[in-house]
């Protein structure tokens, strides 16, 4: 049991050394990103996002936790994948070799017979396999898109969460009690990037005004 407790432990510490060291800047480029298509094209998903965060319950081990399994549920879906071939294309491709009769004892008259009825099994074979194929990339992308969507939406709550204590934490000796209770109440109704933009200015303002040094948010 404690065996089994150091691996889990050590494959958190490895699994959030990586997430630090490559998820985050490559998180950084993807975020740029989904602000300037958020600011020209659509913002639903981006205010989904701050409306996930005002739940404020975010934490690192939740996002590992969460990002193994999604790790293990691709690990799934590429084994299904194998599956499926095994099962349904590599038979159906094995119809395309099952004449095996050698081509030189032929008469071209047997010849000419052979092309067009193997361009008609060829055919066949093609149209079962675009449907089936077609079929699994749609499924794969979805797959892969949703947990791609899950694991951005889980990963940006926990930088802004992160943030936003961090910095009320070094704002709050300045603070008066009601003024602490208004900024987390602000943060639990936030509902779009133009409530977190309110929040964080206004904490700006009161740091300025207090010569507080507020480190910048993990996320612009």
């Amino acid at each position: 049991m404690k065996d089994l407790f150091k691996k889990e432990m050590a494959l958190s510490i490895i699994v959030s050394i990586l997430v630090t060291i490559l998820f985050q800047p490559l998180f950084q480029l993807i975020w740029a990103i989904l602000l300037s298509f958020s600011a020209s094209v659509y913002s639903g998903w981006l205010n989904r996002i701050y409306s996930i965060a005002a739940f404020g319950t975010n934490n690192r081990t939740e996002f590992i936790m969460l990002y193994l399994f999604y790790m293990v549920l691709i690990y799934v879906v590429f084994i299904l994948g194998l599956l499926f071939y095994q099962n349904t294309l590599k038979p159906i491709l094995s119809e395309a070799k099952k004449n095996d009769e050698p081509l030189e004892d032929l008469k071209i008259e047997q010849l000419q017979e052979r092309i067009i009825e193997d361009d008609k099994e060829l055919i066949k074979i093609a149209k079962r396999l675009k449907n089936k194929l077609i079929l699994v990339v749609v499924i794969v992308v979805f797959v892969l898109f949703s947990i791609f969507g899950a694991v951005i939406e889980e990963f940006a709550s926990l930088q802004l969460n992160t943030s936003f204590n961090q910095r009320l934490t070094i704002l709050a000796p300045k603070l008066t009690d009601q003024e602490y209770k208004e900024f987390k109440a602000l943060w639990a109704s936030m509902d779009s990037r133009e409530d977190y933009e309110g929040i964080k200015n206004e904490m700006d303002r009161i740091a300025n005004q207090y010569q507080v040094e507020l480190p910048k948010p993990l996320l612009p």
